[in-house]
Order: structure tokens, then sequence, then C-alpha cells
């Protein structure tokens, strides 16, 4: 795999690895962590040991890959959140044979998730990391079930961006039209 593109989020420059093979998208969670924090192993690790990420980084995994070893993943489920449990990108890779999410060190390395993983981790850091108003976070809350039922009908995801956009679109709208959603923003004013 080598860096096809880059992004800016955020004012970062976000790598984004294709797999030639089976034109899948791969992109660096190091280098979105990296707006939290210089440290991104940090963020990344404590984004992989909560409950919810590896509920479902497992029920990804049992959907994609055929050779997911699911006894070392109920291992993990079930130490999750017990004091002193770290999972690392690493850790979770060769323990489970996990493709969703590939670490590498080297001019390009990091750790890297698939293209349908990114929004559940955005959608989770995106209310730690950046200042969101009540409607936009009501509107992120929406979209993550939509994309993940979106991602089990099996959508590719250039057709799953255009129809969460134009849903957070009409929400939006919505919302920002809503007699309550007004009260309540001037309450907090």
């Amino acid at each position: 795999m080598t860096p096809v593109r880059k992004i800016i989020v955020q004012g970062i420059g976000v790598n984004i690895l294709s797999a030639k093979q089976n034109d899948k998208d791969f992109i660096s969670l190091t280098d979105m962590a990296k707006y939290k924090t210089y440290d991104s192993g940090v963020v990344i690790s404590n984004w992989l040991t909560t409950k919810y990420t590896i509920q479902f980084m497992g029920a990804w995994e049992q959907l994609h890959n055929p050779n997911f070893n699911l006894m070392e993943f109920n291992k993990i489920k079930n130490e999750v959140g017990t004091n002193g449990f770290i999972v690392s990108s690493s850790m979770w890779i060769k323990n489970t044979n996990a493709i969703g999410i590939r670490s590498s060190a080297g001019r390009y390395g990091g750790t890297f998730a698939h293209k349908d993983i990114i929004p559940e981790n955005l959608a989770k850091y995106a209310k730690d990391l950046v200042y969101a108003t009540v409607e936009q976070l009501v509107i992120l809350a929406n979209l993550e079930t939509l994309n993940a039922e979106f991602i089990r009908q099996g959508l590719e995801s250039v057709e799953r961006l255009k129809k969460l956009n134009d849903i957070a679109i009409i929400q939006m709208r919505s919302l920002l039209g809503h007699p309550s959603i007004k009260k309540l923003s001037e309450g907090n004013s």
C-alpha cells in the first residue's frame, strides 16, 4: 500500500492509503489523532479500549473477514473496561487476525482504519475534539446510526456519503427552523 492522496482535516494532513488488489481505502488514525495530541498512539489506544469500539470492530470484522479469530475477539471483549487492560492496534491485529485496522512502521507508517470504520471513529471523537452545536450533535448521532445501517445494506462509501450528506442538510434545515430548538439556543446564550 502506498499513499494515494492526502486530505486536510482541521488543519492536519491525513494520509489515505489504497490497497490496489481490492480497491479499499485506509485512512490514517495516527494523523487524525494528532489533532488531539502529539502522542497519537495514546489516543488510538484509548479509542480501541472502549467496549463500544471493540464491539463495533468485532461486528465489522465478522462481516468482512472470514479469517477473523472469534475466540480471541471474545477474550478481548470480556477484558475491555477492566482496570489496566489496554488494547493497542498491533495487539488487536495480531490476536484477532483483523483486516479493518492496519499498523505499520516506516515512512508512511502509523495506524490506519478501513474507510467504513472511520465514521464510527469520527462520530465518537468529534464530541471531544471540536465544539459542536446541539443541532450538530443531534444530526451526528442520527448519521452514525444511518451509516451503520447503510454499511449493513452493503452500500458503497460514495453512495453512503451522498445519502448521509443529503440527510444531514435536510435535518439541519428542519432543526434550525424548529421553535423548540430556537428556545433552547436562546436559553443557553
